[in-house]
């Protein structure tokens, strides 16, 4: 086999075919270099000087950024570092954002940082939570100016009005013991129980609006009409503005 093809993580042979982009050489050669090293283990340290790493792994363009967005988190951070854990909380903050990006297998996460798969997984649950009510009160609707000044060029010569795409998100879940919760979360779309949200986003592909998540047997349009959106509409939209949306939605009504 040639050799390319072979790659050593944590002193496990992997065969198989790798995407030769620099991303994935990047992902290949960092775990590589860092987990048949006994005494190493991921970490902030090991690719803070590393912009492409960064970027891939964190979605920030560089440490100073990684680092700007953990101090912002306030001194509640340090409170999510227990005794037992052997993590720190610049550390779990990177586990989990590697988590979300690259939605890496708990497993892989810890050989990654040489935990139980356990303290992966507990890890997550943890920051996730966190970040949701340290970061909820951040207004993310942009203004008609703010979305006019970075629309497309193209897009806005055909939709010059669009404050905002709106579409619907599923995201599988575990299937509920309660009958009632199966039925309330099983999607007929999808065929599997899910959680079920409305995404808006700007014409540029800014992220600008976020529904309250429902049971997947909810309708778009009963997403929409329970949502701010609809019921606090003079507070969102300006003249003129326009809505694109999937048809099921029915926003003209």
């Amino acid at each position: 086999m040639d050799t390319s093809e072979t790659n050593c993580i944590n002193g496990i042979v992997i065969n198989g075919d790798f995407d030769k982009s620099e991303t994935k050489a990047v992902d290949v050669q960092l775990q590589c270099n860092l987990l048949t090293d006994g005494q190493s283990k991921f970490s902030i340290k090991a690719i803070k000087d590393n912009l492409v790493a960064m970027k891939y792994y964190t979605g920030f363009l560089d440490y100073k950024h990684f680092m700007f967005f953990f101090g912002i988190l306030g001194p509640a951070v340090n409170h999510l570092q227990s005794r037992s854990s052997r993590l720190t909380p610049v550390n779990q903050l990177l586990l989990t954002l590697i988590k979300l990006r690259q939605a890496k297998d708990d497993v892989e996460l810890s050989f990654m940082f040489r935990v139980s798969e356990a303290t992966v997984s507990k890890t997550i649950i943890k920051w996730i939570n966190f970040l949701y009510f340290q970061l909820k009160e951040i207004n993310i609707w942009p203004s008609q100016s703010t979305v006019q000044q970075h629309m497309p060029t193209g897009f806005k010569r055909l939709f010059p009005h669009t404050r905002v795409l709106l579409d619907a998100t599923e995201i599988p879940i575990q299937k509920p013991s309660n009958v009632n919760s199966q039925s309330a979360t099983f999607s007929t779309y999808k065929h599997k129980n899910t959680l079920k949200a409305m995404i808006g986003c700007t014409p540029h592909g800014c992220v600008s609006y976020v529904s309250d998540c429902y049971g997947g047997s909810v309708s778009d349009r009963q997403i929409i009409e329970r949502s701010p959106l609809c019921k606090e509409a003079s507070k969102y939209f300006e003249r003129n503005d326009s809505i694109m949306a999937d048809r099921d939605i029915m926003v003209q009504d």
